[in-house]
């Protein structure tokens, strides 16, 4: 295909046809121009023909993590004698927040080149890459070859965030947990026999430094004990029409999946048995409690088709149906909202039913526009009014939250960037006071 180079020579030389008349032997100086433009383009399909074993690739994971950035690698090989230049259009499916899947760039003879950009899904499901489109042209840059790949790769599925927990393996591994903002779970109340020393951290409890190892190595210390194991844990995941409402790029379902995910990971390590429940109006599905690995890949496809709906949630029929499959005390992390006592109340009237009988942590996602809106002195008169509406807001949220700790019900608000990790964090205290804080 002609280049915009060869339409510039082209309009030249049609100007040089048209000033002829005026201008004695331009005629002859016109048709050598063309003869040199011809022969021009014709080295360069020649060149371009050569090149014919060039050959762009796309790698992609087959599972992407929903909510976060997700590389794609683009690849191009050129086997040819001479160096290219490639515009590449890449096709991410269309509903994915994508930066940087259209590139030029310049390929030496005989060398691969590599790139990466990223893309964000914003829902679960599966779907489909379109073709890897790039159009090569030589530096003589007169025409240029424009072809498709449809790499055989092309469906992902999008599953809960997988990162977190593959990032928490990593660190568990070279014990920097702290990285992620997890606190050890490992306190005095938390085992019976002594495991090792090691150095002070800010949060540490005083009465866990060993003053004689302190002063035999010169340094803070403090000892650390096993966390006592195999508890059992199980997650009630709201998906009534509450949890439809959006918090950024995400629904609070989907930011409570999330989580669970990231939740699961940590008790499979400490081998705690781990449960899912799923209700909105009716049960959605049950994950019977397993631990290890295993339970963790079922949680993955139990998650993966859960949403929520725009039905009212059952929170009695829920609640019966659990304290009836749940034997034995059990840690009970609801993931819902709160919205106000009134809106609330049958969730707080309801959630009695677990709580005689269970530990239970009720987490309601915080919607952060109202601490931004909250943040400043208002501007204006409209800016006083939101205010003030924003800080009703919040106190009813109080107030249906008191309520529901008056029943003996841990409440945990919590922003959508800290969610998982806050989660977890309120598991470990559990894991190592045995009660809900």
């Amino acid at each position: 295909m002609p280049t915009p180079r060869l339409a510039f020579w082209l309009a030249a030389s049609f100007v040089g046809a048209l000033v002829e008349p005026l201008v004695p032997g331009m005629v002859w100086a016109t048709a050598a121009a063309d003869a040199v433009l011809a022969g021009m383009v014709w080295h360069d399909y020649q060149t371009l023909a050569s090149a014919r074993g060039l050959r762009m690739e796309r790698r992609a994971e087959p599972i992407f993590s929903l909510g976060v950035e997700n590389p794609v690698a683009l690849e191009a090989v050129n086997p040819s004698a001479v160096p290219l230049t490639l515009e590449i259009v890449d096709e991410p499916p269309a509903e994915f927040r994508t930066e940087g899947d259209s590139q030029q760039v310049r390929v030496a003879p005989g060398t691969r080149w590599k790139f990466s950009y990223h893309t964000t899904p914003p829902r679960r499901g599966d779907f489909a890459f379109g073709a890897l489109n790039f159009r090569a042209r030589t530096d003589l840059g007169l025409v240029a070859v424009q072809r498709q790949e449809t790499p055989a790769d092309a469906r992902v599925r999008v599953y809960p965030n997988l990162r977190d927990s593959r990032h928490l393996a990593l660190l568990a591994m070279r014990d920097q947990l702290a990285q992620m903002g997890i606190r050890t779970a490992r306190t005095p109340e938390a085992g019976r026999e002594f495991e090792s020393l090691r150095d002070y951290v800010s949060g540490d409890e005083y009465r866990t430094v060993d003053w004689k190892a302190t002063a035999r190595r010169s340094r803070l210390t403090t000892r650390q004990y096993d966390v006592e194991r195999s508890q059992k844990l199980l997650i009630v995941l709201d998906l009534g029409r509450t949890m439809t409402s959006r918090l950024g790029d995400l629904t609070k379902a989907d930011l409570a999946i999330n989580a669970t995910v990231l939740l699961t990971s940590v008790a499979a390590r400490l081998d705690d048995r781990v449960g899912v429940v799923a209700f909105a109006d009716k049960i959605l599905g049950v994950l019977p409690p397993g631990r290890g690995r295993m339970q963790s890949m079922r949680l993955l496809e139990f998650l993966y088709p859960l949403e929520a709906v725009p039905r009212e949630a059952d929170y009695l029929g829920a609640f019966t149906e659990i304290a009836r499959r749940v034997q034995g005390r059990t840690l009970v992390i609801v993931f819902t909202d709160l919205v106000d006592p009134e809106s609330s109340s049958q969730l707080i009237a309801q959630i009695g039913v677990l709580a005689r009988r269970h530990a239970v942590l009720c987490v309601a996602l915080a919607d952060y526009e109202l601490d931004r809106i909250l943040a400043g002195p208002p501007e204006d008169i409209p800016a006083l009014y939101r205010q003030t509406v924003a800080q009703t807001l919040l106190d009813d949220r109080d107030q249906a939250a008191a309520k529901l700790s008056a029943r003996g019900v841990g409440v945990m608000k919590a922003s959508p960037e800290h969610l998982s990790v806050q989660v977890v964090n309120r598991y470990l205290g559990f894991k190592a006071t045995g009660r809900v804080r």
